[in-house]
């Protein structure tokens, strides 16, 4: 499952969960999320900025940080080919951002999906809900790198 969130301007005016297809073929499921993504920012023209959690392997087996990681490197290629601005996010800084804290992982998602009903008034699952405050924290960066700072 991937969140995703868009912000047009400071409004966000789309946010969800694509479910790839199931597929043991893992350039398969990785075809299936750019051709999502490929269709979600083409019906945004505008100044378009991509916000993409990094990966980190605390905690979790190593397929699945092997998996992960491929995906972020295959849409980071297409993205860079396609000229289109994004931004690799280190968990722990858009938590921060975001005021998300908690021992464990659990938790952490959690208040996730608090704190997005608080600030927005949405009911979010979890994946959405930190896309939303991935896409936040990647529109303050990028406000604050136009202006020559740098929150980080």
């Amino acid at each position: 499952m991937v969140g995703y969130a868009v912000i047009d301007n400071e409004e966000l005016v789309r946010y969800g969960v694509f479910k790839t297809p199931s597929s043991k073929n893992v350039m398969k499921r990785i075809s299936y999320i750019i051709e999502f993504l490929d269709d979600l920012l083409h019906e945004y023209n505008s100044n378009i900025v991509v916000g993409l959690e990094d990966t980190q392997e605390s905690g979790m087996n190593t397929n699945t940080f092997q998996l992960l990681t491929k995906v972020l490197g295959a849409i980071e290629f297409w993205l860079y080919t396609e000229n289109i601005s994004y931004m690799v996010c280190h968990i722990s800084s858009w938590r921060k951002h975001s005021g998300i804290k908690g021992k464990r992982r659990k938790e952490k998602k959690a208040n996730a999906i608090k704190a997005v009903k608080e600030k927005f008034g949405i009911n979010a699952e979890e994946d959405a809900a930190e896309a939303i405050l991935i896409a936040y924290y990647v529109k303050h960066q990028t406000q604050t790198n136009e202006e020559g700072w740098s929150a980080d």
